[in-house]
């Protein structure tokens, strides 16, 4: 059987060192059908010595536009099968796409297929054995792990139909996840095949997460909106994230004490972890750690 062309579409920002690695992971793959398309998002052409070095299509924005918009740029660049959006701070196993095209070609329901990772503290993230098929509710409460940008693989022509991707600070995934799944089923592959490294200026990382969270329940709220018992875990999810981050960035703080308020007030199953952070963030900082070192929270924390 013929291979079908895949598109690995790389957004960079000042990344060299990383870049190259993440370009070279590419072309290492055991799958040979594939073009590589990269955006360079500094404005400056910074990444020009890197992309010289490699057969690829070099997209150089004229300015910073940000990582959403930098990827619908390239999605409407490819003309693969299947897209492969990548971090330039990751790394694909050799056998990523070989292994995720075969499962699109056999499910020809699914709009996504992901993977389990290997996280910069080494640990190995499997899929949720449940997270396959209609996954969209799933997806909506901000509850797949380990679906991040890197271990996806997308239909091509469906990315192209429903590009530009809406922008936010963090947790720039997430509406090319719920819009994939909106138009169709998820499936995986059960093995890590991708490796995140740390490299630093992780967009994931702080208030801007939460804040990404609650701007997608807001820009989304036509999928919730007949559905308010997903819509409130949402919620529960997104306020219990803001408050473990205020949590760590003050000492004390009113924010951490009302946004896990709302996580209890939004929670449907308010259980002795939720109570033991907001009893916690009341004493602040310290105080959170203490009864989280007591073990009334556990595996809450970034």
């Amino acid at each position: 059987m013929d291979e079908k062309l895949v598109s690995v579409v790389i957004t960079t920002y000042y990344r060299n060192d990383g870049l190259r690695e993440a370009i070279e992971s590419v072309k290492s793959q055991s799958y040979d059908n594939i073009e590589i398309i990269v955006v360079d998002d500094s404005g400056e052409k910074h990444a020009a010595p890197v992309v010289e070095e490699f057969d690829l299509t070099y997209i150089p924005n004229d300015g910073n536009i940000g990582v959403n918009k930098s990827r619908s740029i390239g999605i409407d660049a490819t003309q693969g099968k299947y897209i492969q959006l990548f971090d330039d701070d990751d790394i694909l196993r050799p056998t990523k796409i070989e292994k995720q095209v075969s499962v699109m070609e056999s499910n020809t329901s699914a709009t996504v297929v992901y993977c389990g990772l290997k996280d910069q503290k080494n640990n190995f993230l499997c899929p949720d054995k449940d997270a396959r098929g209609d996954i969209l509710d799933l997806i909506l409460q901000f509850n797949v792990e380990p679906a991040h940008t890197s271990t996806l693989l997308f239909d091509g022509p469906l990315m192209r139909e429903l590009s530009p991707f809406n922008s936010y600070p963090a947790a720039t995934d997430m509406p090319f996840k719920i819009r994939a799944s909106a138009h169709g089923e998820c499936d995986f592959v059960d093995e890590c095949l991708v490796v995140k490294k740390d490299l630093g200026n992780k967009l994931s990382e702080g208030l801007e997460y939460s804040d990404a969270l609650l701007s997608i329940i807001n820009d989304f709220e036509h999928l919730y909106e007949n559905n308010k018992h997903l819509r409130d875990r949402a919620l529960a999810n997104a306020y219990r994230r803001r408050g473990i981050d205020y949590i760590y960035n003050d000492v004390w703080s009113f924010e951490a004490i009302l946004s896990f308020a709302k996580t209890i007030y939004y929670e449907e199953n308010v259980d002795a972890v939720l109570i033991g952070q907001f009893l916690g963030s009341l004493l602040g900082q310290p105080g959170y750690k203490t009864v989280k070192s007591c073990g009334d929270i556990i595996n809450t924390d970034r």
